[in-house]
């Protein structure tokens, strides 16, 4: 063949050469194919925590303001209750009262217990002041 320094047989085509050249160009766009799908795995996978993260936040701090929402509930439901008591302790005091002030309790208690009598006609004494400085005191009849 000739010069080797003028090989020509490199430039004719080989069948060999041609069948493994497509197999590498093959390989290369697979093993580009196959790390683009892992990293948009990964991507995917990444996302998917990150929306179900948030979720779960959400969740947990709707779960918490239904807590504290049972909480409050629970308190004005107490406190109802109380003003409900003292309402009707006031209505009950309030009548106790009212019976223990009414005049048939006074004067009872002012005959038994003190002592005292309503005055009679003949104990009532008038006082006349006279304009010259002098009372007079007069009998009632």
């Amino acid at each position: 063949m000739g010069n080797p320094a003028y090989n020509y047989d490199y430039f004719e085509v080989n069948e060999e050469r041609v069948k493994q050249r497509p197999q590498i160009v093959e390989k290369r766009k697979q093993n580009r194919q196959l790390k683009s799908q892992a990293s948009q795995g990964a991507k995917s996978s990444i996302k998917i925590m990150v929306i179900s993260v948030l979720l779960f936040a959400m969740l947990a701090a709707v779960m918490y303001c239904r807590v504290q929402l049972d909480e409050i509930n629970a308190q004005q439901n107490e406190l109802k209750n109380k003003i409900v008591v003292a309402q009707s302790d006031n209505v009950r005091l309030s009548m106790e009262l009212d019976a223990k002030a009414s005049v048939y309790n006074i004067d009872k208690y002012a005959v038994e217990v003190l002592n005292m009598y309503k005055i009679g006609e003949q104990q009532i004494n008038y006082l006349q002041p006279d304009f010259e400085g002098e009372l007079l005191l007069q009998k009632s009849e």
